[in-house]
């Protein structure tokens, strides 16, 4: 099959004016302009969009899908009090709501362009209906509540769940991972025995970091808000030793946690100049989530200074819980008004991100940072055909990289396609699914 539009964008390369893009099983044969693709490869299906681009399938690489329900965040919350409604409102919650739930965010998603995702998995149900729908990714096992002086039990269980999510994924498109929440909700052996099971059964790991100045007083000092809220619940090391007297992002190295490629940091929103070093030298991967950063209060992130740094960057929404949607457009359009406004802070002029680099967070950057890169998140030859195609307005848009940065929506994707097959359409008539 060939399906056409007035611009394919590879993401690695240029766009191509009136290109083309030919599917063979499950996989990209070959990518260029219409006329030499139908010239090369005649007699095949030609499906063409018309006015309309051909990009990589987005990648959210931070969401919670089983918190779907609880969404969307329609005002701004503070942190503290909205987290521990969030747990408890989960906890309420039977498997087939989240169940449900999920199934809801994944389809969410698809209809948004994305194809693959660093989901973090609570419960269960967020696994199978990533699987359902056939999204691409990272389901990272979470692990909540780790703390006191006898863990194995509780890594045991961890362990038990790691192999459930392996059985349900195996064949499948997605990876399994850890997700060891927080440096405030693990202890800090539970994070180095985390690490070291991450090793041993060589998968990735995502947490959260640095999301609030509440977090890193409470690993500074050991009080503060986040403190007195863990007391009501259960004690922790950080409490009782009065902190370890530096950042959330030293505390995580030095519980081994930065030593690995695979190791995905979710927020980073309040990081010193020694932070950022840290983490451009260690080559963890990044995922940015700025319209949540918003609605939570939690500040923004230095996101200026850590393109500058070489960092890995990628894009997530976050859960519905913490955001208006799952559209991945506008949280491009947030991390560059964010780089504007930071560059406007600066004594000398500093380069803002391109419209291509920020691109290149929401698709090949957010694959590299899952470990997918080698599969997905951009259009070249021998890659996985995981595709969306963005309805373009009528006339001249410019530059379309530009155009879909600061115009595009989740509304504007025509059809969404993994692995050669369509797994959504905007219009039910569409050729692709005749």
């Amino acid at each position: 099959m060939i399906i056409a539009a007035n611009i394919v964008l590879p993401v690695g390369t240029s766009p191509i004016e009136h290109g083309a893009v030919v599917i063979e099983g499950e996989r990209i044969k070959a990518v260029g302009s219409r006329e030499g693709i139908l010239a090369t490869y005649q007699g095949r299906r030609l499906v063409d969009f018309g006015h309309a681009i051909i990009m990589p399938g987005l990648v959210n690489a931070h969401t919670h899908l089983e918190y779907t329900a609880q969404g969307p965040l329609n005002e701004p919350r503070p942190f503290l009090p909205w987290i521990q409604s969030l747990g408890r409102t989960g906890r309420e919650l039977s498997r087939e709501d989240l169940r449900r739930s999920a199934t809801h965010g994944a389809q969410l998603l698809l209809k948004a362009g994305v194809t693959c995702v660093g989901d973090i998995v609570t419960f269960g149900p967020g696994l199978e209906a990533a699987l359902e729908v056939g999204l691409r990714g990272v389901s990272y096992i979470e692990a909540l509540g780790l703390r006191g002086e006898d863990l194995r039990p509780q890594m045991a269980a961890i362990d038990e769940r790691l192999r459930w999510a392996e059985q349900q994924a195996e064949g499948s498109s997605l990876r399994v991972g850890i997700s060891p929440h927080s440096v405030y909700v693990t202890s800090t052996k539970a994070l180095v025995d985390l690490g070291r099971l991450a090793d041993d059964q060589q998968v990735p790991v995502a947490m959260h970091l640095a999301e609030t100045r509440a977090e890193c007083q409470f690993v500074r000092t050991g009080d503060g808000d986040l403190a007195e809220m863990l007391k009501v619940i259960a004690d922790h090391d950080l409490i009782a030793s009065g902190g370890c007297g530096i950042s959330p992002v030293e505390h995580v190295a030095r519980c081994g946690l930065t030593r690995r490629e695979q190791t995905l940091m979710v927020h980073c929103v309040h990081l010193a100049q020694t932070d950022i070093a840290l983490l451009a030298t260690s080559g963890v991967g990044i995922a940015l989530c700025p319209r949540s950063n918003f609605l939570l209060q939690v500040g923004e992130a230095p996101v200026l200074e850590l393109f500058q740094a070489g960092v890995r960057i990628g894009l997530g929404t976050d859960s519905l819980a913490s955001n208006l949607d799952l559209d991945l457009f506008a949280e491009m359009r947030a991390l560059r008004e964010l780089c504007q406004q930071q560059a406007h802070t600066k004594p000398e002029p500093a380069a803002v991100p391109t419209a291509r680099e920020l691109l290149r967070s929401a698709t090949l950057t957010g694959a590299e940072i899952l470990g997918m890169d080698g599969d997905v998140g951009s259009l070249e030859p021998g890659k996985l055909a995981d595709l969306a195609v963005v309805r373009l307005p009528e006339g001249d848009v410019g530059n379309p990289e530009e155009w879909l940065v600061t115009k595009a929506q989740g509304s504007d994707i025509l059809c969404t396609m993994i692995g050669g097959e369509p797994v959504y359409q905007a219009v039910p008539h569409l050729p692709l699914f005749s």
